[in-house]
């Protein structure tokens, strides 16, 4: 339950940057809902900036819910948790097979759930978070090769279910989740670059044995986006070629709001939510962009901050878990509308619109309010402290007094000599 203690630590700088990207998300949902040539030639307005302001409504329910309880009742369910969104996915699967659920351009990554379209991999990012913090918060197995199979099989196996949907952005996050936890959780740092190593190695087959023919296709096209020669490239690379236009017409204070002649005349493709940034660096420039970035770069920053002091190692990893999850999603969408990432469909966090996307959002941002609500409580005499660090250190220090008493023994008898 809540108290006046837990009310006095909340972090409200991460509640004031917060709402201030979900103002610029309506702001430019609004502009990016207009469309000046309808049915008619007639110019219409669709009410998307509405529905997101009911999605942050119901998004401020769930993040409530999440802020309430102590958090670890959220990291001892864990498993529980995690297990339902394994469940979901594999669900999901079964239904788009048997034609139950619906297949859109392709995809099936949606649950029709009464009003609203439930996004099953939505959810496992929070099942992993919650999974991982909960299975490696005072384990020591995990600074051992044998010892990070489990973490690698919690979330490859997920991994594999999004990517069958197709869904390779979504699974893509979850590796630096991973890999983020479990450097803080203390896994040897030799451990975890000879893995990425091997990852690197494998990305050739499985670029060839894995991934579908339309994801190789705009893999190979955005290799090769600056030699575009033929009408199946212009195809492949139409969403990155309008945004770049987009963001490249708007100069550094930009068009002007609800101005955007990319975005108003349907030139831009899904801008209310993979290519919201390019809807803002048209209408409001380079230094509208470079705005939005620094209100991320403060949210990231106040939340390392609860992290840093944070000694409760369930605690920690659960907010280390959700910056390195929120951080690789805004850089993928904001690198994808500008060439420097393939396209992969990832909305931008807290601005895009979308119902599950901002769900998710606000239930990892309740997480990290839980966290820093209760920073001092702790049942471990010290985060992440293990034996054979401990064991390491006294050698050393055992070491360097041994070398100085020798070093001065060798002093004292030169001394006497002269």
């Amino acid at each position: 339950m809540l108290t006046r203690k837990n009310l006095r630590n909340l972090s409200w700088p991460i509640l004031i940057e917060v709402a201030i990207l979900l103002t610029i998300g309506v702001v430019f949902i609004h502009s990016g809902s207009g469309i000046l040539t309808g049915p008619k030639g007639e110019a219409i307005q669709l009410a998307r900036a509405k529905k997101q302001l009911v999605w942050i409504a119901l998004s401020t329910i769930v993040l409530l819910f999440t802020i309430i309880p102590h958090y670890k009742t959220f990291v001892e369910n864990g498993f529980v948790i995690y297990g339902a969104c394994v469940a979901l996915l594999i669900v999901l699967l079964i239904g788009a097979r048997l034609g139950i659920f619906p297949v859109i351009n392709g995809v099936s990554r949606w649950i029709p759930f009464g009003f609203m379209m439930v996004q099953p991999s939505e959810f496992m990012k929070i099942g992993l978070i919650l999974c991982l913090a909960r299975y490696m918060q005072y384990r020591e197995t995990h600074r051992t090769w044998y010892g990070l199979t489990v973490p690698f099989l919690l979330t490859l196996g997920p991994m594999a279910l999004i990517m069958r949907q197709p869904d390779l952005g979504t699974a893509l996050l979850f590796l630096p989740v991973l890999f983020s936890i479990l450097f803080v959780a203390g896994s040897r740092l030799r451990h975890l670059l000879v893995i990425l190593g091997m990852a690197v190695c494998t990305a050739p087959p499985m670029f060839f044995f894995v991934l579908k023919s339309y994801q190789q296709k705009r893999i190979i096209y955005f290799i090769k986006q600056s030699e575009i020669d033929s009408p199946a490239a212009m195809n492949e690379l139409y969403q990155l070629i309008q945004s770049k236009l987009a963001i490249g017409s708007g100069g550094m204070v930009g068009k002007g709001w609800m101005e955007g002649t990319m975005n108003r005349l349907n030139f831009l493709p899904v801008r209310t939510t993979d290519f919201i940034f390019a809807v803002i660096g048209e209408e409001i420039g380079f230094a509208g962009l470079m705005f939005v970035l620094l209100v991320f770069f403060f949210f990231f920053a106040s939340a390392l901050t609860i992290a840093d002091r944070q000694k409760d190692p369930s605690g920690r990893l659960l907010v280390i878990g959700t910056i390195a999850l929120l951080a690789t999603q805004l850089y993928i969408n904001t690198a994808m509308t500008i060439g420097l990432m393939p396209i992969t469909g990832l909305t931008l966090p807290f601005v895009s619109y979308g119902g599950s996307s901002l769900i998710t959002s606000f239930f990892l941002l309740g997480l990290i309010l839980n966290v820093s609500m209760r920073p001092h409580e702790s049942v471990a005499g010290d985060d992440f402290e293990y034996d054979d660090d401990i064991r390491r250190r006294s050698k050393e220090r055992r070491q360097e007094k041994e070398k100085v008493l020798w070093e001065f023994a060798v002093r004292k008898g030169q001394e006497e000599e002269g």
